[in-house]
């Protein structure tokens, strides 16, 4: 007795996730079909409902039009909608029927609104902390997908306190035990043995870098498994199978870090002008320099800019691209480049390694275990 109209009709969002990247997509893809039509080109653009859809004589626009449709209705109007029709059906409101078996179907359509569009990223400006519109616009424009944190915190803080608290712890712990299943194959794959210990525990201690007492950190090999692939120099690679999932630990351990990872793309290109260095801390020495690392901040999407580091990697001597994670290889780089992200071993375990590999000894004649052991001439 409970429709999706039902559903939609109590502020489900269809899809949409007004803060993402959805409408500079389309705004681009418009203008540059627009340039194209007055260059003589002839194309009949579409509406929102998909009437009228792409007549055109000219193959340029034809694909230009197409291109349009794919992010518009392909990935917007297809893959998320179809996604939380599934989940509504299927989960959402089984289990919310189970749970409050004396609420109305009225009742039970407006909470699936509300948990459909957390479980989805797609929050409506009636559940989002961001109403006024302006501000929503300057949020848009500054952070990439600030909807994206702020549901997967709201799912968080949801698992503690909420009338659908049980729903929500249900799903972190079935998130766990998936991402866990997956690393171990992974892992066995790789190394032969499951999943160390040290990386069911989304946290560490003793973290130089941490602005928590007692150095806590994020742990950033949290169901990390190591890849079969080494990195530059035969070094261990990482799968990062957690994705976006740890955003609310991340917030809570690094609130400062957290922020700055979702800097957007124009931010960040005048941020790295204006410290004069890239992400990675490499320095921008003169202007061709910023030029070029203008250009890769503005045009380089991570897919393409992942190719790119593999081509540095394959001819080095070519000289024009700045190094961005050359530390994965070039085989983490293509694996990175389909979206997955790859995690290299970390500069002072490297040099921990080294240290222990050395066979060099303290002073008391027992061998180092760190590179913090070594005395300067060593």
């Amino acid at each position: 007795d409970i429709s999706f109209k039902m559903v939609a009709d109590k502020g489900w969002k269809l899809g949409q996730d007004e803060l993402l990247i959805r409408r500079d997509v389309r705004e681009q893809l418009e203008s540059i079909v627009k340039d194209a039509q007055e260059e003589g080109l002839k194309v009949r653009w579409f509406n929102r409902a998909g009437q009228g859809v792409v007549k055109v004589t000219n193959p340029v626009t034809r694909r230009l039009s197409a291109t349009a449709r794919f992010f518009e209705a392909g990935l917007f109007d297809g893959i998320y909608r179809y996604s939380q029709a599934d989940a509504l059906e299927h989960v959402i409101i089984p289990r919310l029927r189970r749970s409050h078996p004396t609420w109305t179907s009225e009742q039970i359509a407006g909470s699936a609104a509300e948990e459909v569009n957390k479980n989805f990223s797609t929050l409506g400006v009636w559940q989002s902390a961001i109403k006024q519109p302006a501000m929503r616009e300057l949020v848009r424009a500054v952070f990439f997908s600030w909807n994206e944190s702020e549901s997967l915190i709201r799912q968080a803080t949801s698992s503690i306190r909420g009338k659908n608290a049980a729903y929500w712890r249900e799903y972190q712990i079935a998130t766990f035990i998936s991402l866990a299943l997956v690393a171990n194959v992974i892992n066995m794959i790789s190394e032969d043995e499951p999943l160390p210990p040290d990386r069911y525990v989304p946290f560490k201690m003793g973290s130089p870098y941490s602005p928590m007492p007692g150095g806590i950190a994020y742990n950033d090999k949290f169901l990390s498994p190591r890849l079969p692939w080494n990195g530059r120099n035969g070094q261990p690679i990482y799968l990062d199978i957690v994705g976006q999932m740890d955003t609310w630990l991340r917030w809570l351990l690094d609130p400062w870090g957290a922020l700055t990872a979702r800097v957007n793309v124009l931010p960040r290109a005048v941020l790295n002008q204006i410290q004069g260095e890239d992400f990675w801390g490499r320095e921008l020495k003169d202007f061709p320099d910023r030029v070029q690392q203008a250009t890769l901040d503005l045009f380089a999407p991570i897919g393409i800019g992942n190719l790119l580091e593999v081509v540095r990697l394959q001819w080095p001597d070519v000289g024009i691209i700045p190094e961005s994670e050359g530390r994965i290889g070039i085989v983490g780089s293509l694996i990175q480049a389909t979206g997955l992200n790859v995690r290299s071993i970390k500069t002072k375990d490297m040099l921990d390694k080294f240290a222990r590999e050395s066979g060099m000894l303290k002073a008391d004649g027992t061998p180092v275990t760190s590179w913090d052991e070594l005395e300067p001439n060593q």
